[in-house]
């Protein structure tokens, strides 16, 4: 459960791009969309550069839930939904167009109702289903130029486990803050 001292750690669970087990619905999204977000698309440098004020919001987003800050959280949550809006869906084409349709109707579902929460624990819930389309984006079309790293904790969503992106190697654990901040693995490394 803790970060491993150097190598990663196998847990015999594959957390490579697939759905993971949650009680978060994706509309049925799960199913349909798996053979399409395990194929890397190729994706322009234009399209790469739409998507980064949501990879670093959503960056934000996590580190102030490492440090059970719930008002930040709720602002980065906040400004993760006005970023989205902003992409422009003209930047990606052919296949790449409606996987993006699909990730960015899952993200905004996620984060629909974002700015009435009043506790940590539903800005967790919300990051945990925004997590699971951000992982697929990323494996989708590699949009970072440097290595970011899927991250597991095995406890979080009362033990069925929970993943989330970093910039960082060290595990710094979203779901449950200072309560169990080093709980977790790295899983896999994006380049």
């Amino acid at each position: 459960m803790m970060s491993p001292e150097g190598g990663q750690v196998m847990t015999g669970h594959n957390h490579g791009g697939t759905t993971t087990e949650s009680n978060v619905s994706h509309e049925g999204h799960e199913e349909q969309n798996k053979s399409t977000t395990l194929k890397p698309l190729s994706i322009d440098k234009q399209a790469k550069e739409a998507l980064q004020p949501l990879y670093n919001t959503y960056l934000n987003w996590k580190d102030a839930l490492t440090n059970d800050d719930f008002k930040e959280a709720q602002k980065n949550a906040t400004n993760l939904k006005s970023a989205l809006k902003k992409v422009d869906m003209g930047l990606f084409k052919d296949e790449a167009h409606m996987v993006w349709m699909d990730f960015q109707g899952r993200l905004a579902k996620s984060l629909e109702h974002i700015q009435q929460f009043s506790d940590i624990e539903q800005l967790r819930k919300a990051f945990q289903s925004v997590s699971i389309t951000m992982i697929e984006m990323t494996n989708s079309f590699a949009p970072l130029g440097k290595t970011i790293y899927v991250q597991h904790c095995p406890m979080a969503d009362n033990n069925k486990g929970a993943d989330w992106l970093s910039s960082e190697k060290e595990i710094k654990n979203p779901y449950f803050g200072s309560s169990m901040l080093k709980c977790g693995e790295v899983t896999k490394e994006i380049k």
